[in-house]
Protein backbone atom coordinates (compact mmCIF):
# COMPACT_ATOMS: atom_id res chain seq x y z
CA UNK A 1 0.00 0.00 0.00
CA UNK A 2 1.38 3.40 -1.06
CA UNK A 3 1.56 6.07 1.61
CA UNK A 4 -0.47 9.18 0.56
CA UNK A 5 -0.14 11.34 3.62
CA UNK A 6 0.24 15.13 3.63
CA UNK A 7 3.58 16.49 2.43
CA UNK A 8 4.41 20.05 3.63
CA UNK A 9 4.59 22.82 1.05
CA UNK A 10 8.26 23.57 1.71
CA UNK A 11 9.22 19.94 0.97
CA UNK A 12 7.14 19.95 -2.23
CA UNK A 13 8.87 23.16 -3.31
CA UNK A 14 12.27 21.63 -2.61
CA UNK A 15 11.39 18.61 -4.75
CA UNK A 16 10.46 20.83 -7.73
CA UNK A 17 13.52 23.02 -7.32
CA UNK A 18 15.95 20.09 -7.20
CA UNK A 19 14.28 18.42 -10.16
CA UNK A 20 14.47 21.55 -12.35
CA UNK A 21 17.88 22.91 -11.32
CA UNK A 22 19.95 19.72 -10.79
CA UNK A 23 20.64 16.39 -12.46
CA UNK A 24 19.71 14.41 -9.34
CA UNK A 25 17.59 11.30 -9.71
CA UNK A 26 14.23 10.79 -8.01
CA UNK A 27 15.86 8.55 -5.38
CA UNK A 28 18.54 11.14 -4.60
CA UNK A 29 15.94 13.95 -4.37
CA UNK A 30 13.82 11.83 -2.01
CA UNK A 31 16.83 11.15 0.21
CA UNK A 32 17.75 14.87 0.41
CA UNK A 33 14.15 15.92 1.20
CA UNK A 34 13.55 13.14 3.70
CA UNK A 35 10.68 11.43 1.87
CA UNK A 36 10.27 8.19 -0.02
CA UNK A 37 10.94 7.93 -3.76
CA UNK A 38 7.24 7.16 -4.27
CA UNK A 39 6.25 10.36 -2.47
CA UNK A 40 8.72 12.39 -4.55
CA UNK A 41 7.31 10.88 -7.73
CA UNK A 42 3.77 11.67 -6.59
CA UNK A 43 4.67 15.32 -5.83
CA UNK A 44 6.16 15.80 -9.29
CA UNK A 45 3.25 14.03 -11.03
CA UNK A 46 0.53 16.02 -9.25
CA UNK A 47 2.36 19.30 -9.95
CA UNK A 48 2.63 18.57 -13.66
CA UNK A 49 -1.08 17.68 -13.85
CA UNK A 50 -2.07 20.92 -12.12
CA UNK A 51 0.03 22.98 -14.51
CA UNK A 52 -1.49 21.27 -17.51
CA UNK A 53 -4.99 21.77 -16.11
CA UNK A 54 -4.40 25.53 -15.59
CA UNK A 55 -3.16 25.97 -19.13
CA UNK A 56 -5.96 23.92 -20.68
CA UNK A 57 -9.13 25.88 -21.64
CA UNK A 58 -12.42 24.09 -21.12
CA UNK A 59 -15.28 24.32 -23.63
CA UNK A 60 -15.29 25.08 -27.33
CA UNK A 61 -12.45 27.06 -28.92
CA UNK A 62 -12.97 30.81 -29.36
CA UNK A 63 -14.47 31.89 -32.68
CA UNK A 64 -12.82 35.32 -32.56
CA UNK A 65 -9.05 35.71 -32.42
CA UNK A 66 -7.43 38.34 -30.21
CA UNK A 67 -6.63 40.39 -33.31
CA UNK A 68 -10.25 40.30 -34.52
CA UNK A 69 -11.47 41.41 -31.09
CA UNK A 70 -9.11 44.39 -31.16
CA UNK A 71 -10.25 45.34 -34.66
CA UNK A 72 -13.93 45.14 -33.70
CA UNK A 73 -13.53 47.30 -30.59
CA UNK A 74 -11.40 49.85 -32.45
CA UNK A 75 -13.85 50.17 -35.35
CA UNK A 76 -16.88 50.40 -33.05
CA UNK A 77 -16.00 53.98 -32.06
CA UNK A 78 -15.10 54.91 -35.63
CA UNK A 79 -18.35 53.54 -37.05
CA UNK A 80 -20.40 55.17 -34.29
CA UNK A 81 -19.14 58.62 -35.31
CA UNK A 82 -19.94 57.96 -38.97
CA UNK A 83 -23.22 56.07 -38.59
CA UNK A 84 -24.54 55.94 -35.00
CA UNK A 85 -27.39 53.57 -35.88
CA UNK A 86 -25.16 50.74 -37.07
CA UNK A 87 -25.96 47.11 -36.34
CA UNK A 88 -23.68 44.25 -35.30
CA UNK A 89 -23.81 43.01 -38.88
CA UNK A 90 -22.59 46.41 -40.14
CA UNK A 91 -19.72 46.32 -37.64
CA UNK A 92 -18.69 42.84 -38.76
CA UNK A 93 -18.78 43.87 -42.42
CA UNK A 94 -16.68 46.95 -41.68
CA UNK A 95 -14.07 44.84 -39.88
CA UNK A 96 -14.00 42.03 -42.44
CA UNK A 97 -15.31 39.37 -40.03
CA UNK A 98 -17.05 36.60 -41.97
CA UNK A 99 -20.70 35.95 -41.06
CA UNK A 100 -20.21 32.30 -42.03
CA UNK A 101 -17.51 31.74 -39.43
CA UNK A 102 -18.70 34.04 -36.61
CA UNK A 103 -22.30 34.67 -35.58
CA UNK A 104 -23.74 38.08 -34.68
CA UNK A 105 -24.46 36.76 -31.20
CA UNK A 106 -20.76 36.09 -30.62
CA UNK A 107 -19.87 39.70 -31.51
CA UNK A 108 -22.73 41.01 -29.33
CA UNK A 109 -21.31 39.10 -26.37
CA UNK A 110 -17.89 40.61 -27.05
CA UNK A 111 -19.35 44.13 -26.98
CA UNK A 112 -21.24 43.41 -23.77
CA UNK A 113 -18.12 42.04 -22.07
CA UNK A 114 -16.44 45.36 -22.87
CA UNK A 115 -19.30 47.37 -21.36
CA UNK A 116 -21.28 48.22 -24.52
CA UNK A 117 -25.02 47.60 -24.62
CA UNK A 118 -27.75 48.19 -27.21
CA UNK A 119 -29.42 51.13 -25.45
CA UNK A 120 -31.94 53.74 -26.51
CA UNK A 121 -30.57 56.94 -28.03
CA UNK A 122 -31.22 60.37 -26.56
CA UNK A 123 -33.07 62.71 -28.91
CA UNK A 124 -30.82 65.77 -28.87
CA UNK A 125 -29.66 68.19 -31.55
CA UNK A 126 -26.18 67.53 -32.90
CA UNK A 127 -23.78 70.19 -31.60
CA UNK A 128 -20.93 71.80 -33.53
CA UNK A 129 -17.86 73.52 -32.10
CA UNK A 130 -19.44 76.94 -32.67
CA UNK A 131 -22.53 75.76 -30.79
CA UNK A 132 -20.39 74.81 -27.80
CA UNK A 133 -18.79 78.26 -27.71
CA UNK A 134 -22.16 79.98 -28.05
CA UNK A 135 -23.65 77.96 -25.21
CA UNK A 136 -20.79 78.85 -22.86
CA UNK A 137 -21.00 82.52 -23.89
CA UNK A 138 -24.74 82.57 -23.22
CA UNK A 139 -24.39 80.94 -19.79
CA UNK A 140 -21.68 83.39 -18.69
CA UNK A 141 -23.64 86.36 -20.04
CA UNK A 142 -26.80 85.44 -18.15
CA UNK A 143 -24.86 84.93 -14.92
CA UNK A 144 -23.22 88.34 -15.38
CA UNK A 145 -26.17 90.49 -16.52
CA UNK A 146 -28.98 88.83 -14.56
CA UNK A 147 -29.13 87.36 -11.09
CA UNK A 148 -30.19 83.79 -10.25
CA UNK A 149 -33.79 84.98 -9.60
CA UNK A 150 -34.35 86.03 -13.20
CA UNK A 151 -35.80 82.63 -14.11
CA UNK A 152 -38.43 82.57 -11.37
CA UNK A 153 -39.25 86.25 -10.68
CA UNK A 154 -38.36 88.38 -13.72
CA UNK A 155 -39.27 86.18 -16.70
CA UNK A 156 -43.02 86.37 -17.28
CA UNK A 157 -43.30 83.16 -19.30
CA UNK A 158 -41.37 80.64 -21.42
CA UNK A 159 -42.83 80.13 -24.89
CA UNK A 160 -42.16 77.29 -27.31
CA UNK A 161 -43.91 75.49 -30.14
CA UNK A 162 -44.48 71.75 -30.03
CA UNK A 163 -45.87 69.08 -32.34
CA UNK A 164 -47.55 65.83 -31.32
CA UNK A 165 -47.89 63.15 -34.01
CA UNK A 166 -51.39 61.73 -34.41
CA UNK A 167 -51.67 57.93 -34.57
CA UNK A 168 -54.93 56.11 -35.22
CA UNK A 169 -53.82 53.37 -32.80
CA UNK A 170 -52.11 55.06 -29.80
CA UNK A 171 -51.63 51.74 -28.00
CA UNK A 172 -49.61 50.28 -30.87
CA UNK A 173 -47.53 53.47 -31.14
CA UNK A 174 -46.81 53.41 -27.40
CA UNK A 175 -45.54 49.84 -27.64
CA UNK A 176 -43.32 50.50 -30.68
CA UNK A 177 -39.56 50.09 -30.02
CA UNK A 178 -37.37 53.19 -29.92
CA UNK A 179 -34.12 53.87 -31.77
CA UNK A 180 -31.11 52.22 -30.13
CA UNK A 181 -27.33 52.40 -30.34
CA UNK A 182 -24.33 50.46 -29.03
CA UNK A 183 -23.00 52.54 -26.14
CA UNK A 184 -21.92 52.33 -22.52
CA UNK A 185 -24.28 53.17 -19.68
CA UNK A 186 -22.69 56.55 -18.99
CA UNK A 187 -22.45 57.67 -22.63
CA UNK A 188 -26.04 58.78 -23.18
CA UNK A 189 -25.06 62.40 -23.89
CA UNK A 190 -21.63 61.78 -25.46
CA UNK A 191 -20.79 62.77 -29.03
CA UNK A 192 -22.07 60.19 -31.48
CA UNK A 193 -24.54 58.70 -28.98
CA UNK A 194 -27.42 61.11 -29.56
CA UNK A 195 -29.96 61.04 -32.35
CA UNK A 196 -31.24 64.17 -34.06
CA UNK A 197 -34.88 64.84 -33.22
CA UNK A 198 -37.42 65.94 -35.80
CA UNK A 199 -39.48 69.09 -35.31
CA UNK A 200 -42.19 67.88 -37.65
CA UNK A 201 -42.75 64.62 -35.78
CA UNK A 202 -42.73 61.01 -36.94
CA UNK A 203 -45.27 61.17 -39.74
CA UNK A 204 -49.02 61.60 -40.12
CA UNK A 205 -51.12 64.56 -39.01
CA UNK A 206 -49.72 66.75 -36.29
CA UNK A 207 -51.22 68.65 -33.39
CA UNK A 208 -49.23 71.90 -33.38
CA UNK A 209 -49.40 74.07 -30.29
CA UNK A 210 -47.81 77.15 -28.80
CA UNK A 211 -47.38 76.56 -25.08
CA UNK A 212 -46.32 79.06 -22.44
CA UNK A 213 -45.37 78.13 -18.88
CA UNK A 214 -44.35 80.26 -15.92
CA UNK A 215 -43.20 79.90 -12.34
CA UNK A 216 -45.99 79.51 -9.74
CA UNK A 217 -48.76 79.80 -12.37
CA UNK A 218 -48.09 76.70 -14.50
CA UNK A 219 -49.51 76.72 -18.03
CA UNK A 220 -50.60 80.23 -19.04
CA UNK A 221 -50.91 79.68 -22.79
CA UNK A 222 -51.89 76.72 -24.99
CA UNK A 223 -53.02 77.67 -28.47
CA UNK A 224 -53.03 75.60 -31.69
CA UNK A 225 -51.52 76.86 -34.93
CA UNK A 226 -51.32 75.57 -38.50
CA UNK A 227 -48.40 77.31 -40.20
CA UNK A 228 -45.55 79.29 -38.67
CA UNK A 229 -44.04 82.33 -40.34
CA UNK A 230 -43.04 85.84 -39.38
CA UNK A 231 -46.47 87.23 -40.28
CA UNK A 232 -48.42 84.48 -38.49
CA UNK A 233 -46.30 84.77 -35.36
CA UNK A 234 -46.71 88.56 -35.35
CA UNK A 235 -50.49 88.08 -35.46
CA UNK A 236 -50.18 85.53 -32.64
CA UNK A 237 -48.27 88.05 -30.51
CA UNK A 238 -50.87 90.78 -31.02
CA UNK A 239 -53.68 88.44 -30.06
CA UNK A 240 -52.27 86.45 -27.12
CA UNK A 241 -49.29 88.19 -25.52
CA UNK A 242 -51.07 90.84 -23.44
CA UNK A 243 -53.47 88.30 -21.82
CA UNK A 244 -50.55 85.94 -21.25
CA UNK A 245 -48.46 88.58 -19.48
CA UNK A 246 -51.47 89.27 -17.25
CA UNK A 247 -51.90 85.57 -16.40
CA UNK A 248 -48.18 85.22 -15.64
CA UNK A 249 -48.59 87.69 -12.75
CA UNK A 250 -44.94 88.79 -12.57
CA UNK A 251 -45.47 92.36 -11.28
CA UNK A 252 -45.72 93.88 -14.74
CA UNK A 253 -42.62 92.17 -16.16
CA UNK A 254 -42.62 92.02 -19.99
CA UNK A 255 -39.61 89.71 -20.27
CA UNK A 256 -40.09 86.34 -21.94
CA UNK A 257 -37.90 83.55 -23.35
CA UNK A 258 -37.89 82.19 -26.88
CA UNK A 259 -35.90 79.40 -28.57
CA UNK A 260 -34.41 81.54 -31.38
CA UNK A 261 -36.78 80.31 -34.08
CA UNK A 262 -36.41 82.38 -37.31
CA UNK A 263 -40.10 83.32 -37.30
CA UNK A 264 -39.73 84.70 -33.78
CA UNK A 265 -36.68 86.74 -34.82
CA UNK A 266 -38.29 88.24 -37.93
CA UNK A 267 -38.84 91.97 -38.37
CA UNK A 268 -42.63 91.59 -38.28
CA UNK A 269 -42.43 89.67 -34.99
CA UNK A 270 -40.11 92.25 -33.44
CA UNK A 271 -42.47 95.09 -34.43
CA UNK A 272 -45.37 93.19 -32.87
CA UNK A 273 -43.33 92.79 -29.67
CA UNK A 274 -42.75 96.56 -29.53
CA UNK A 275 -46.47 97.18 -29.94
CA UNK A 276 -47.08 94.86 -26.94
CA UNK A 277 -44.42 96.69 -24.90
CA UNK A 278 -42.28 93.57 -24.57
CA UNK A 279 -38.91 93.97 -22.88
CA UNK A 280 -36.27 94.81 -25.47
CA UNK A 281 -33.71 92.68 -23.63
CA UNK A 282 -35.35 89.50 -24.90
CA UNK A 283 -33.61 86.31 -23.77
CA UNK A 284 -33.05 84.15 -26.87
CA UNK A 285 -31.70 80.67 -26.15
CA UNK A 286 -28.76 79.30 -28.20
CA UNK A 287 -29.54 77.02 -31.11
CA UNK A 288 -29.86 73.27 -30.46
CA UNK A 289 -30.02 73.77 -26.70
CA UNK A 290 -33.08 71.91 -25.38
CA UNK A 291 -31.32 71.50 -22.03
CA UNK A 292 -31.66 75.29 -21.60
CA UNK A 293 -35.36 75.38 -22.50
CA UNK A 294 -37.76 74.51 -19.65
CA UNK A 295 -40.67 73.89 -22.09
CA UNK A 296 -38.71 70.99 -23.59
CA UNK A 297 -38.69 69.22 -20.21
CA UNK A 298 -42.36 70.06 -19.83
CA UNK A 299 -43.16 68.53 -23.25
CA UNK A 300 -41.29 65.39 -22.22
CA UNK A 301 -43.60 65.03 -19.21
CA UNK A 302 -46.61 65.49 -21.49
CA UNK A 303 -45.43 62.86 -23.97
CA UNK A 304 -44.73 60.38 -21.18
CA UNK A 305 -48.21 60.90 -19.75
CA UNK A 306 -49.82 60.50 -23.19
CA UNK A 307 -47.97 57.21 -23.65
CA UNK A 308 -48.91 55.95 -20.17
CA UNK A 309 -52.55 56.89 -20.71
CA UNK A 310 -52.61 54.99 -24.00
CA UNK A 311 -51.28 51.89 -22.23
CA UNK A 312 -53.40 52.28 -19.09
CA UNK A 313 -56.68 53.03 -20.90
CA UNK A 314 -55.94 50.60 -23.76
CA UNK A 315 -56.69 53.23 -26.42
CA UNK A 316 -56.69 51.28 -29.68
CA UNK A 317 -58.69 53.76 -31.78
CA UNK A 318 -58.81 57.54 -31.67
CA UNK A 319 -59.82 60.32 -34.04
CA UNK A 320 -57.67 63.37 -34.70
CA UNK A 321 -60.01 65.64 -32.77
CA UNK A 322 -60.08 63.26 -29.80
CA UNK A 323 -56.29 63.12 -29.80
CA UNK A 324 -56.04 66.92 -29.97
CA UNK A 325 -58.39 67.31 -27.00
CA UNK A 326 -56.46 64.66 -25.05
CA UNK A 327 -53.16 66.47 -25.69
CA UNK A 328 -54.51 69.84 -24.51
CA UNK A 329 -56.13 68.21 -21.49
CA UNK A 330 -52.84 66.50 -20.61
CA UNK A 331 -50.90 69.77 -20.93
CA UNK A 332 -53.15 71.47 -18.39
CA UNK A 333 -53.02 68.44 -16.08
CA UNK A 334 -49.28 68.66 -15.36
CA UNK A 335 -48.92 69.84 -11.72
CA UNK A 336 -47.58 73.34 -11.10
CA UNK A 337 -45.02 71.87 -8.69
CA UNK A 338 -43.40 69.96 -11.54
CA UNK A 339 -43.18 73.10 -13.66
CA UNK A 340 -41.69 75.06 -10.76
CA UNK A 341 -39.05 72.38 -10.27
CA UNK A 342 -38.07 72.55 -13.95
CA UNK A 343 -37.75 76.35 -14.00
CA UNK A 344 -35.93 76.52 -10.64
CA UNK A 345 -33.16 74.27 -12.05
CA UNK A 346 -32.03 76.88 -14.62
CA UNK A 347 -29.10 78.28 -12.54
CA UNK A 348 -27.76 74.74 -12.13
CA UNK A 349 -28.07 74.18 -15.88
CA UNK A 350 -25.97 77.23 -16.67
CA UNK A 351 -23.29 76.15 -14.21
CA UNK A 352 -23.25 72.65 -15.73
CA UNK A 353 -22.79 74.04 -19.25
CA UNK A 354 -19.87 76.21 -18.13
CA UNK A 355 -18.26 73.28 -16.30
CA UNK A 356 -18.62 71.03 -19.38
CA UNK A 357 -17.41 73.68 -21.87
CA UNK A 358 -20.75 73.75 -23.66
CA UNK A 359 -21.30 69.99 -23.95
CA UNK A 360 -24.61 68.27 -23.25
CA UNK A 361 -25.87 68.21 -19.70
CA UNK A 362 -28.13 65.75 -17.89
CA UNK A 363 -31.06 68.16 -18.30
Amino acid sequence: MVFKGYIPADIRASVFQLRQNTDMSIRQIAKVCGISPASATRVLKVGIQRRLHCCRRSGRPKKLSARQERILMRNLLKLRNENPGFSVKDLMTECGVSLREVSERTVSRLLQRNGYFYLQTRKKGLLTKSDLCERVRFAKLINTVYGPDVWTKQIAFYLDGVSFAFKTNPLEAARAPKARIWRKLGEGLSFGCTAKGRKEGTGGKLVKLFVGITYNEGVVLCEPYEHLSGASFAAFIEKHFNPTFTKANKNGSRLWVQDNDPSQSSRLAKNAMKNCNCDTSLIALPCRSPDLSPPENFFHLVRCKLKKDALRLNITKETYQEFKERVIRTIYSIPVENINKIIASMPDRLDAIIDKNGCRTKY
